[in-house]
């Protein structure tokens, strides 16, 4: 999608944007879910690391470093 471009899903639909899109306007009743790829070193490594967990539990996630 680019420029002013419009779309209409209907009831109970999915419309995935890309995130390189920039703005978006969405307008009518709706419920939004924004989504971004975790950040594996301080959304995953780190909070395990933190917990106690050893380096094989920290490598699993997205493989080893």
């Amino acid at each position: 999608m680019s420029g002013d471009t419009r779309a209409t899903p209907g009831p109970a639909r999915t419309l995935p944007l890309p995130a390189a899109l920039g703005g978006v306007r969405i307008e009518g009743p709706a419920d939004v879910l924004l989504e971004r790829p975790p950040d594996l070193e301080q959304d995953v490594r780190g909070p395990l690391l933190a917990a106690g967990h050893g380096p094989a539990a920290t490598a699993a996630p997205g493989g080893s470093l």
